[in-house]
């Protein structure tokens, strides 16, 4: 029996007032949950963009579709390949930057191949303002050959233009924005911060370290020291410091106010007396609260992490570490980056400094069978997310491999793609998942029915995205976009997870997160639903 929840204004009210829930709202599921329930939408994956479809110019037509970025309204960007028919002369396949606007797409940004000036869009981040970084190619200001650039375009199309190479073939690291609209990236052996149409050295080849241990090294490859800034403007890069002759790989951060600061390298020694034996390969994550979490790869392997850690405030500790217990005491961590050819991506640290990882398990009493999983870690607790050999939200079938975490929101919650084989079965298929450590959604599953057809997700998917230092595919509220072709088509999905629940019976406070479906606080009044599921302890 179906219902209007007639108190939602008093629940929400003590939200507010920050109390515990009284008696009788901790126990209503029991009372009353069987016959009171709200009208809650349910999970919602809908289409935003096609192959196929007229580009905004309405002669242009969208011919490749690139991954979607989500903001946290809910609006989306992507790169698209145009057939472009605009030019009679000389049709040819351009590059565009394209955003939803409400309802609408509209046109951000448009290279040019046939028009005067020639100029090459390649890689590009969005903010949630909807200002955009990107790099590209242009002609020389002063002698007209291509080279490569980093600008950004803020919603009233106005262009700002921090860096041009000194030569075309020179490379530049993917731009990293920050949600003010300053943007870091690395060139020609320096570490860059433009901000208000001024630029800012952050790091340099040969720059001292602010502890005087030595000097930065290794800037020359930009793409391998991709920085990342937050929103207060600080950036964190990998790179090398040269210590007594050798060099060290090391993580950094800096502001530009002063010296660069090491953050991690191998062989430091830390407060417990113990040392940094491993390398730091890849890129670092930085939060606004000024986290930086990093993996440590060993020196033997690029294919195995020995630890992640986290530097806080200055203090350096481990999120998780080879040799750890798994939270279910299955086995302990053998690998804390087994994430295959996608390990090079970021950390997935979200604003609270907890990271989300795919770990591979030794001495588990499945062998084989339950010797990977995905966890969320904030340096004291390990929280389960998801485990091979765990049967998938819809019963059919169970996860045989995790590929890549797609994102680790501020509420916990960790979107993910993994292998599901059905029973009986081998390699059936690939899905997308939402998970949280309580609860599990599937999102999006190879073979499923979308609109009479069938939906297929790409292995990756077209994990050439990942690049984007802030894995903005899922936002706060829990929408995830992803593309994925429906009978041979691509499409830019969008899913909409369904309303928050309340889950915990035993009663709690109620602005308490961990109390709630999803994780989602009750930060503005939402439809509210009592879980029967949760009342029968099931």
């Amino acid at each position: 029996m179906n219902s209007t929840f007639s108190f939602t204004q008093d629940l929400n009210q003590l939200h507010r007032s920050g109390r515990r829930a009284p008696r009788f709202a901790r126990l209503i599921s029991f009372a009353i949950t069987f016959i009171v329930f709200t009208a809650s939408a349910q999970a919602q994956l809908e289409v935003i963009v096609s192959a196929g479809d007229l580009a905004p110019s309405g002669v242009d037509t969208i011919h490749i579709l690139g991954p979607a970025l989500i903001r946290a309204d809910g609006q989306m960007s992507f790169y698209a390949g145009l057939n472009s028919i605009s030019y009679d002369e000389n049709p040819a396949h351009i590059r565009a930057i394209l955003q939803t606007r409400g309802e609408e797409i509209v046109s951000v940004l448009q290279e040019s191949k046939v028009a005067d000036p020639t100029w090459e869009l390649t890689t590009s981040v969005q903010n949630d303002a909807g200002l955009f970084a990107y790099t590209g190619k242009r002609p020389h200001t002063f002698y007209g050959y291509l080279v490569n650039v980093v600008e950004t375009i803020d919603p009233n199309g106005v262009v700002t233009k921090y860096y041009q190479t000194s030569v075309g073939w020179e490379p530049l690291s993917p731009p990293a924005l920050n949600a003010s609209g300053a943007v870091a990236f690395a060139a020609e052996g320096v570490v860059h911060r433009g901000m208000d149409g001024t630029l800012a050295v952050i790091a340099l080849n040969r720059q001292e370290v602010a502890d005087g241990s030595g000097q930065v090294f290794g800037l020359n490859n930009s793409y391998q020291s991709s920085p990342i800034i937050n929103a207060t403007g600080e950036v964190a890069f990998t790179a090398q410091v040269r210590v007594g002759g050798f060099d060290k790989s090391a993580v950094f951060r800096g502001n530009g106010s002063g010296l660069p600061t090491v953050v991690a390298r191998t062989g430091m020694q830390l407060p417990d007396g113990s040392s940094l034996t491993g390398a730091f390969r890849t890129f670092p994550a930085l939060n606004d609260a000024g986290d930086i979490a990093m993996f440590m790869e060993s020196e033997n392997s690029w294919w195995i992490a020995e630890a992640i850690y986290r530097d806080r405030a200055g203090t350096l500790a481990p999120i998780a570490k080879i040799g750890d217990a798994a939270p279910d005491g299955n086995g302990v961590l053998a690998n804390v980056n087994a994430a295959g050819i996608f390990r090079n991506v970021r950390p997935a640290m979200n604003q609270r400094g907890e990271v989300a990882f795919i770990a591979e398990l030794s001495d588990t009493a499945a062998g084989e069978l339950d010797n990977t999983a995905i966890y969320r870690g904030d340096g004291s607790v390990l929280t389960q997310i998801a485990r091979r050999g765990q049967t998938v939200p819809t019963g059919d079938g169970v996860f045989e491999r995790f590929y890549v975490v797609l994102g680790n929101n501020a509420y916990g919650e960790v979107a993910f793609m993994a292998g599901v084989t059905d029973h009986g079965q081998e390699n059936s298929g690939i899905g997308i998942f939402l998970g949280n450590g309580i609860d599990t959604i599937q999102i999006a599953e190879n073979g499923q029915s979308f609109d009479g057809e069938e939906l297929t997700i790409p292995f990756g998917p077209r994990i050439e995205s990942l690049t984007d230092p802030y894995r903005t595919y899922l936002n706060d509220r829990g929408q995830l976009a992803f593309n994925a072709t429906v009978a041979g088509v691509w499409k830019n999905f969008r899913f909409t997870p369904p309303e928050v629940s309340w889950q915990n019976v035993a009663g709690g406070q109620w602005s308490n997160a961990q109390n709630w479906a999803g994780q989602m606080p009750p930060g503005s009044l939402y439809q509210t639903r009592l879980c029967r599921k949760c009342a029968l302890g099931s």
